[in-house]
């Protein structure tokens, strides 16, 4: 059985021409060949994917670690800051009542 396929060629006034695609076979058997090709294109590009999307995960759970520890690193040096903070004015405090002893006691020459 040959089959026979159309094409319209339209020439426009300008000499210009344009070249439609033929309309598709909608014949039953035609159509179920057409759904068979869709899912094997449909399972090669999930086989084509699959690594790829393993890549990515992979990829994300790295940066999530890096950014964790990056988090704990900042939490370590903002608790840090706080105590040297603390210790200079503890330090301050017990020097300005040292010197305000010293004051106390030259008053009471």
């Amino acid at each position: 059985m040959a089959r026979i396929i159309q094409q319209q060629v339209i020439v426009n006034n300008g000499g210009c021409f344009r070249m439609e695609a033929p309309k598709a076979d909608e014949r039953p058997r035609a159509l179920r060949q057409k759904e068979k090709k869709k899912t094997r294109k449909m399972d090669s590009s999930i086989k084509i994917l699959r690594p790829e999307v393993d890549r990515l995960e992979k990829a994300a759970a790295a940066e999530e670690a890096e950014v964790a520890r990056k988090r704990t690193k900042a939490k370590e040096l903002l608790k840090a800051i706080k105590e040297k903070e603390e210790e200079k004015d503890k330090e301050g405090k017990t020097g300005a009542l040292v010197f305000r002893s010293k004051e106390n006691e030259m008053d009471m020459e």
